[in-house]
């Protein structure tokens, strides 16, 4: 599994249940030792997440409109609320005159069967406050809502399965696309990519991002996005500060290049 390029707690869930199932077989004198013991779970560094570029960022404030995931992706972008949130997110949970949008419970999708659950932690539990840029869009989408969902399945109106997720969020990024100067495949031309493709979860890493650039403190930041550990929204922002860091030293050396100070050098 690691060869294959798995992520370590797909794998640390494996070791789990087959550890689990031969305790049972070693109970009933079928097998003579649990082989999963002291197997070690390969470390494997976690994927770094990169925000929404400004071309992406702009593509979906121009184009929300035409699509039906536009006003959740919206949503995401501008609250920072997860994928499992979004979708089991009605609109009784958005208040427009206190612009709050409540956070009480999330949509799993075991085995592509969608069922409403309690945040996994008490910091999931979160009351986020809505951008004035949203509200607008929302007492629109809300007036035309025919659903209690803000995110719906088309067929039934209900919540999303996992497959009826991953349709919608292909038919999004394929919208995007030729939204963005791109063209399908024919039996002549070849499919030109004009915007890379992106995951719900780097709507959420924009919105830290927005909260880092905004200023907004670390324990603010914790709140809003429902991390439990303080060290997970820490992690964010050194990797953010150490980025502009890299930025800044990148613009004081573009500006010092080619100036007298660099000639004065020079000619030493």
């Amino acid at each position: 599994m690691h060869e294959a390029g798995y992520a370590q707690k797909s794998m640390q869930i494996v070791k789990q249940a087959a550890s689990q199932v031969l305790d049972l077989a070693l109970q009933n004198q079928m097998v003579y030792r649990n082989v999963f013991e002291k197997i070690k779970v390969p470390h494997v560094d976690a994927e770094e997440r990169e925000p929404l570029t400004e071309e992406q960022k702009d593509l979906i404030l121009r184009t929300w409109a035409g699509h039906r995931m536009g006003v959740p992706v919206l949503i995401m972008l501008y609250c920072g609320i997860r994928r499992g949130e979004l979708l089991a997110l009605m609109w009784s949970d958005i208040d427009l005159t206190g612009k709050t949008l409540t956070v009480n419970k999330a949509a799993d999708m075991p085995r592509n069967e969608t069922k409403i659950k309690k945040p996994k932690t008490k910091a999931g539990n979160r009351i986020i406050p809505i951008p004035d840029i949203l509200v607008a869009v929302l007492e629109s989408a809300k007036n035309q809502a025919e659903s209690l969902y803000v995110c719906p399945a088309v067929k039934t109106g209900g919540i999303m399965s996992a497959q009826a997720y991953s349709e919608a969020w292909k038919s999004y990024m394929h919208y995007l696309n030729i939204q963005a100067g791109g063209r399908d495949r024919s039996r002549s031309n070849p499919k030109i990519i004009a915007m890379d493709p992106f995951t719900a979860h780097q709507l959420r890493h924009t919105y830290a991002t927005m909260l880092y650039d905004a200023d907004v403190d670390v324990k603010t930041a914790q709140k809003l996005l429902g991390h439990k550990d303080l060290s997970v929204t820490m992690k964010i922002y050194t990797h953010l500060s150490e980025k502009k860091e890299a930025i800044g030293i990148e613009r004081l050396n573009n500006h010092l290049n080619g100036t007298p100070d660099q000639q004065a050098l020079m000619n030493a």
